[in-house]
C-alpha cells in the first residue's frame, strides 16, 4: 500500500479517492490498466483514447495490496493476485479464478506459465481452470519469462553475488542452456529479437548502476549490453529497442514532474529520444503503436497513462474521471 494510504486515517483515505493505475498490459486490441489498491480494470482503446470501466475483477484483498501482474496474451487478460491468479477474457466477459499463490506469472508463445512459491515451474491451463507443475522444485529461482520457445528463469547460483538465466524446454521441463550473470538480476523481459536482463552492479565507487544484458534465444549467449540509470528505473523493451524513465522508481520522495524518458537502441546503447513527462512513470508495457506506461503527478488526485512512440511524441489519456465509488470499501 502507499505511504499516503498507512500515514493516513483509514476513514478519510477513501474519501473522494480516484481510480490510480499500478500495472499496465498492452493487449491486442485494447491497453488495459489495473487499479493500485482496488481489484479493477480500466480499458484505452489505443487509436482513439476513449477510456471505459471500471470493471471489477478477482475476488479483492482486504489488505488492498492489490495485483503483481498484469499481462495480456492476445486479448485474454492474466492477473496475479496474492492468492491467486484471474484468467479474463474481455470479449466475451469470461472470467475465471484458480487458487495459486505464485510468485511469479509470465505468458508468450509457449503458453501461461506461473513459478510457484518452491520455486517449481508451473504450466497454467490456457482457459484458467487450472495448474500443472513441470519439472522439480527450485528455491533459487526468483523471475520468470516466456518466448522464443520456452520458458526462462532466473536463479540465484555459485556465481559471485550473481545469477544464472536458463533456457527450459516447455514440454519437459528440463534445462536447455545456462548463462551465468554476474551482479543483481531484477528481471527478466523479452521482445522478438532476444531475452534482456535487468542487472545492477556496483562500479570501483560502490554506486549501483543497472545494465540491459541482451542474451541470444537460441545459443544462450550475451550479445549486448546498455547500461540505464539510475539503476531501479525500470522500463520496457519492444522491437530491440528500450524504453526507460530517468528517476528511480524506489526514490518515492524524489518523484515530481516534469521527468523525462529515455529510447535508446537494445544492441548498440544509442540514445534514439528523450522526451519530456508530465510527471513520473511507475509501470511501463509494450503495446499497440509503442510503450505504454502508468503515470503519477505529486499533489494531483487519481491518474493517467501516457503512450510513448520514438519520434513520435507521447500522448496522456486520464483516468481520474472513472467512478470507483461503489468499489471503495465502507
Amino acid at each position: 500500500m502507499s505511504q499516503a494510504a498507512t500515514t493516513r486515517p483509514h476513514g478519510d483515505y477513501w474519501a473522494g479517492y480516484r481510480f490510480t493505475p499500478r500495472l499496465i498490459a498492452g493487449a491486442r486490441s485494447a491497453v488495459w490498466v489495473v487499479e493500485n489498491h482496488l481489484p479493477l480494470l480500466a480499458r484505452i482503446d489505443p487509436g482513439s483514447g476513449a477510456v471505459s470501466g471500471p470493471r471489477r475483477v478477482g475476488h479483492g484483498d482486504p489488505a488492498g495490496r492489490g495485483a503483481h501482474d498484469l499481462l495480456a496474451d492476445g486479448d485474454t487478460l492474466w492477473i496475479r493476485w496474492n492468492d491467486g491468479i484471474t484468467r479474463f477474457h474481455p470479449p466475451d466477459g469470461d472470467e475465471r479464478w484458480f487458487d495459486l499463490s505464485a510468485a511469479g506469472l509470465a505468458v508468450g508463445d509457449a503458453g501461461v506459465w506461473a513459478l510457484t512459491g518452491d520455486g517449481r515451474l508451473a504450466r497454467v491451463d490456457p482457459d484458467g481452470v487450472g495448474f500443472e507443475p513441470v519439472g522439480e522444485p527450485e528455491v533459487r529461482r526468483h523471475s520468470i519469462a516466456v518466448g522464443h520457445g520456452a520458458v526462462w528463469t532466473l536463479t540465484w547460483t555459485h556465481v559471485p553475488g550473481g545469477s544464472t538465466v536458463s533456457r527450459v524446454d516447455p514440454a519437459s521441463g528440463r534445462v536447455e542452456g545456462q548463462l551465468p550473470v554476474q551482479g543483481s538480476p531484477r528481471q527478466l523481459m523479452v521482445d522478438g529479437d532476444a531475452i534482456y536482463v535487468r542487472v545492477w552492479r556496483r562500479d570501483s565507487n560502490g554506486r549501483v548502476e543497472e545494465s540491459l544484458l541482451g542474451v541470444d534465444p537460441a545459443r544462450v549467449e550475451a550479445i549486448a549490453e546498455v547500461r540505464i540509470s539510475p539503476a531501479g528505473a525500470g522500463g520496457a523493451v519492444r522491437d530491440g529497442v528500450v524504453w526507460s524513465p530517468d528517476g528511480d522508481l524506489y526514490a518515492h520522495e524524489d518523484r515530481g514532474a516534469p521527468s523525462t524518458a529515455r529510447c535508446f537502441d537494445a544492441r548498440s546503447g544509442e540514445l534514439l529520444d528523450s522526451v519530456e513527462v508530465a510527471g513520473w512513470i511507475t509501470a511501463m508495457a509494450p503495446g499497440p503503436g509503442g510503450v505504454w506506461g502508468c503515470l503519477e503527478r505529486r499533489g494531483q488526485s487519481g491518474g493517467a497513462v501516457i503512450q510513448l512512440a520514438p519520434k513520435g511524441g507521447t500522448r496522456t489519456i486520464e483516468l481520474g474521471d472513472l467512478d470507483v465509488s461503489a468499489h471503495v470499501p465502507s
